[in-house]
């Protein structure tokens, strides 16, 4: 699988940036603390892609999607709209709780509402001569794609990793992450872009200002 960065994904082994899908989806939006964000979902495809990057859908899933967004492009553009929404709500509820603030009320209603659309469903299958697990969500557009981002979220909001939830310490930047290293002293999305950058803008800040 090719590197897709914008999407979170940064190896062909599929380490993400924010070791959550959750805040993968969050980061969604490029520079988003900047004067000019990149909206990475611009179309109904965009969603699906992502979804099927994530392994969220099959590619099969993805592909039935895609058709019945040809069939009714009114519908696809909806959900597409309520995904960027959820996304939206899941971000500045992460924000909130990552600078120790309580979420907006109204974000947690909304967040809770769309937690009720998408119940989860677990189904129990032979393979390879075992018993194996399944979950699966309501089987409608949008809880097909982005259930597995609000269990996600509903995991991590609820669990002792919340206090591990970080920003990209980049001006511009925004992305959310889970630091997982030993120490905790992460300050970057990415260390190969984010941190490169913030290096070389510090470097030449220091060159400049002692004339070399």
């Amino acid at each position: 699988m090719p590197i897709v960065r914008t999407f979170g994904w940064v190896n062909s082994d599929k380490e993400t940036v924010s070791v959550a899908r959750c805040l993968d989806f969050a980061n969604t939006v490029g520079n988003r603390l900047s004067d000019r964000p990149g909206e990475h979902l611009q179309e109904f495809a965009d969603l699906v892609r992502w979804c099927q990057e994530g392994e969220l859908v099959t590619s099969g899933v993805a592909q039935s999607l895609l058709s019945e967004a040809q069939r009714e492009p009114e519908k696809a553009a909806a959900i597409l709209a309520e995904a960027r929404e959820f996304r939206e709500v899941i971000y500045r509820i992460f924000f909130a709780r990552l600078k120790r603030k309580s979420p907006a009320p109204a974000d947690l209603q909304k967040f809770n509402l769309f937690l009720r659309s998408m119940p989860l469903f677990f189904e129990v299958r032979m393979e390879k001569n075992r018993l194996v697990r399944h979950q699966k969500s309501a089987n409608a557009w949008l809880a097909q794609l982005v259930a597995p981002v609000a269990w996600s979220a509903a995991n991590l909001l609820a669990s002792e990793a919340m206090v591990h939830v970080k920003q990209c310490g980049s001006e511009e930047c925004g992305w959310l992450f889970v630091d997982t290293t030993k120490n905790h002293k992460r300050r970057w999305c990415d260390m190969s872009g984010c941190g490169c950058r913030a290096k070389a803008r510090t470097y030449y800040r220091r060159k400049k200002r002692f004339g070399f």
